[in-house]
């Protein structure tokens, strides 16, 4: 690995963090909900620690967190 490199989590580390899967992780950043470094001839996604801390803590201040609906969702289809 190079010193590029260095500091950056892979695809499955990233997913683990995040408690998402792999397809999860990829579809957030399809859609540019998440940035990730592509690196690599194949383009493989990487991604810095602080750009996921970052996502989680929007994420959780929005209310919601991976794939699941948010708390006023969740309320709001109980009553």
């Amino acid at each position: 690995m190079n010193s590029f490199n260095e500091g950056l989590l892979t695809l499955e580390e990233a997913a683990r963090l995040l408690g998402v899967s792999k397809i999860t992780l990829r579809r957030w950043t399809r859609a540019g909900s998440l940035g990730c470094v592509r690196v690599g001839q194949r383009g493989d996604r990487r991604f810095r620690r602080e750009d996921l801390e970052g996502y989680i803590s929007t994420r959780v201040r929005l209310g919601s967190v991976g794939d699941m609906p948010s708390m006023q969702d969740m309320v709001a289809s109980s009553r």
